[in-house]
């Protein structure tokens, strides 16, 4: 009888349109730290590596992106698509962190939900959940 390899969890990627942008939005909204940054010609690449609280997010900006369409409507339209679906992110203040989102136009696909969940989407349309801790 074989065993099954060990795994553990090293990180989560997303492609993106605009390197600097990106990594702008992700440092100012939620406080991601840039630990390095990458570019890959054979792979026709730029790229980042940022890190939240011991969560890692690459981030992946091709050469020649390949723009997906953007979902519109409910929620449950956003949660149709498939393949990696959204990023989660935890805040001490779901509420202030919710009217602070609104007021800096970002896109808000959600309502509060249950008094401690939305979803919103960066500016490459991936969606990210925040929640209440």
């Amino acid at each position: 009888m074989s065993t099954r390899p060990r795994f553990e969890f090293l990180h989560s990627g997303i492609s993106v349109t605009d390197i600097e942008r990106t990594l702008d939005w992700y440092t100012r909204h939620f406080g991601f730290k840039v630990m390095r940054q990458f570019e890959k010609e054979e792979l026709e690449i730029k790229g980042a590596v940022l890190e939240l609280d011991g969560f890692t997010l690459e981030v992946l900006a091709p050469f020649e992106p390949k723009v997906r369409e953007k979902t519109q409507g409910p929620l449950s339209h956003h949660l149709r698509n498939t393949g990696t679906n959204h990023l989660a992110l935890a805040t001490d203040d779901i509420v202030e962190c919710f009217e602070r989102f609104q007021r800096e136009g970002i896109e808000i696909v959600s309502p509060l939900l249950d008094g401690r969940l939305f979803f919103c989407k960066d500016p490459d349309q991936t969606l990210i959940e925040i929640k209440q801790k």
